[in-house]
């Protein structure tokens, strides 16, 4: 059973989808958490669309085998034939195709791995590596193009959550509130408060991941200083006096 000083459960972060789910996760934070979440999602779609396609091109195919892939064996003679014919640049691109998919026993999403991971350590060109996305990919796989860039801004948001005071109090405030309470069962207006006591005005983004048994959801918007129903309670406070003014005035000049 779980206590009030309970940590969530593991799976709830590390496998978010492999249980049922009837509740969610909300994260209020600052315009640099607010960044980083965004480029993470954006990360966690672009890799999701490139293991689709990765798929898709692998059953066109037909699942080449192992002996199938690079230059050895039975197809020297065809491979040196398609070599001499082509240019040095194509032959340079086709040998290294061939080299990254033996690589990754022949798995195109593992190749666009290798591919990207070459291209952040500099040890591949952006021409090279968009070249060999759509020859393994197909056209579609213009949307990976700039994934490394994206990943750069994620790294560098990355660091400035852990060196920036605000955001890693921020991020020990939610550690603290999931903490406190049972799992599913978070105070929002609790929350709420603490967030915009430690932001002192600034600006509040509220995060949530909501699940669902297919599937799930991340919804991202910006947090109002103050909730509509407080300014409502405001306003009406403010015309009552007003009305008792006009009151008093009216009693006045009788």
């Amino acid at each position: 059973p779980a206590s009030r000083g309970a940590p969530p459960p593991e799976p709830r972060h590390s496998m978010p989808l492999s249980y049922p789910k009837t509740s969610s996760q909300l994260l209020l934070g600052n315009s640099h958490l607010y960044v980083f979440v965004r480029l993470y999602h954006i990360v966690i779609e672009r890799l999701a669309a490139a293991r689709e396609m990765a798929a898709k091109a692998s059953e066109a195919k037909g699942d080449e085998p192992m002996g199938d892939v690079g230059g050895a064996g039975g197809e020297n003679g065809a491979a040196e034939a398609v070599l001499s014919a082509a240019s040095a640049e194509q032959a340079a691109r086709a040998k290294m195709i061939a080299a990254l998919k033996e690589e990754a026993g022949g798995d195109l999403y593992r190749v666009f791995l290798l591919a990207l991971r070459q291209l952040v350590e500099a040890k591949l060109e952006a021409s090279t590596y968009e070249d060999i996305l759509r020859t393994l990919l197909g056209s579609n796989a213009y949307i990976l193009f700039t994934l490394h860039k994206i990943l750069s801004q994620a790294l560098k948001q990355l660091q400035m959550l852990l060196v920036e005071e605000t955001s890693t109090r921020l991020l020990q405030l939610y550690a603290y509130e999931r903490e406190r309470v049972r799992c599913g069962s978070m105070c929002e207006g609790t929350y709420r408060n603490n967030c915009r006591a430690l932001l002192e005005g600034d600006d509040a983004f509220s995060m949530e991941q909501m699940y669902a048994a297919d599937g799930g959801e991340l919804a991202l918007s910006f947090l109002r200083e103050r909730d509509a129903e407080d300014e409502g309670e405001e306003e009406d406070g403010t015309a009552a006096a007003e009305d008792e003014e006009d009151e008093e005035e009216e009693e006045e000049e009788e």
